[in-house]
């Protein structure tokens, strides 16, 4: 029995040295903070901090509470697609709720507390899957929000582990969290990638070249050939999903705000490869004619080229950058006079002007790392 427990203890010590530096990095890096001490500190902290989770998928939950502790009068709503949009571009307070709404129900379940809030103006950009028979599965937005902190578990744990072998996490980041901890919260976020306080997304890794999966946009054109995920075919739209997207700009007009739809841009090559597949993708044609019928007017950015936005200046196949929403907000506004008084159009300007062909406009806050032709599509970033 003595040789039992001793080798019990034995095994118990070495597993708690073996694991206790992984779940130290976790607490230290901030994967166990509650979303609302997440919010509150980017909030009140005098310089910016990054939130990404590599653990929880709870986007649309943390939306939510930046919406609710913040009094916006201007949103940008949509996908991951619309996170390119940040506080500087804009005259007043100024939240991204990009990420917050992948479906039109997410639309429609976050209708009533944005109507809560004293908004003036609303950047709504659609996305065309959103309008396919077949549904486009997001699991990202089917977990429960995490409202109360979080304990690490030994699956985090073997992840972490997991990542720091296939290079994901670096030894010196785990041995500088651990001895320092970290300004911003997440293992992602610690890399300068996931939302600064206005709720924009920051792709450091991306734009330095440490990570890219779609190199020369080779991974969105296999999903349009193969009509994967966003890309898949229909001929029709969903009238049901229409009927929906027609409810939720009634409830979003309410109490006069301005409300401004347009689709995002795809990046050129994937745009004309999409183009040549009209057969495939009936139903964007039949979309857009349907918002036509119904008066709903709306910007259709879908060719970067209507923007003057070159293939540098995007994240991947059909994320523009920084640099390109600069666009869209500049094209609106000389469509759109009445949005002079909500945009900063002198630094818009000057932003284009500076930083043509790149997807991030510097800010060292978050980063020093150059940008670089991180897609490998021959444009310079000098």
């Amino acid at each position: 029995m003595k040789k039992y427990l001793i080798t019990y203890f034995i095994c118990l010590l070495f597993f708690l040295i073996l694991f206790f530096p992984f779940l130290i990095y976790l607490y230290q890096v901030g994967e166990s903070q509650d979303l609302l001490s997440v919010v509150k500190k980017q909030k009140n902290n005098s310089k910016k901090i990054i939130y990404g989770s590599n653990l929880h998928h709870d986007h649309r939950q943390y939306k939510k509470i930046l919406l609710n502790e913040s009094n916006p009068r201007i949103i940008a709503l949509g996908s991951s697609r619309v996170l390119q949009f940040r506080q500087y571009m804009f005259t007043d307070e100024f939240i991204n709720m990009g990420k917050g709404m992948n479906t039109i129900n997410d639309g429609l379940d976050l209708a009533s507390e944005i109507n809560a809030k004293n908004i003036d103006l609303i950047l709504l950009g659609i996305d065309f899957w959103m309008f396919i028979k077949s549904e486009v599965k997001h699991h990202d937005y089917l977990v429960k929000p995490k409202l109360n902190s979080y304990t690490p578990t030994l699956n985090d744990v073997s992840l972490l582990m997991k990542w720091m072998i296939n290079g994901k996490v670096s030894f010196n980041d785990f041995h500088n969290t651990l001895m320092n901890g970290s300004h911003h919260i997440g293992i992602s976020g610690g890399q300068g990638n996931g939302f600064g306080p206005d709720g924009s997304y920051y792709y450091t890794r991306e734009i330095s070249g440490q990570a890219n999966n779609d190199i020369a946009f080779k991974n969105t054109s296999q999903r349009i050939k193969s009509g994967k995920n966003q890309f898949k075919y229909s001929d029709e739209i969903s009238i049901l999903k229409f009927n929906k997207f027609l409810k939720l700009i009634t409830l979003l007009k309410k109490g006069n705000k301005k409300l401004i739809l347009f689709f995002p841009p795809l990046a050129e090559p994937i745009y004309k490869q999409m183009n040549k597949m009209e057969k495939e993708y009936l139903y964007i044609l039949k979309l857009k004619l349907k918002l036509k019928e119904n008066e709903i007017k709306y910007y259709d950015f879908s060719s970067a080229s209507k923007l003057d936005s070159n293939v540098g200046e995007f994240i991947d196949g059909f994320h523009g950058g920084e640099v390109t929403s600069l666009r869209i907000l500049r094209q609106i506004m000389q469509d759109n006079i009445e949005l002079s008084k909500f945009v900063n159009i002198k630094i818009i300007n000057e932003n284009i002007k500076n930083y043509s062909g790149r997807a991030f406009v510097p800010d060292e806050e978050i980063t020093n790392l150059k940008e670089i032709d991180f897609l490998k599509v021959g444009v310079s970033k000098d």
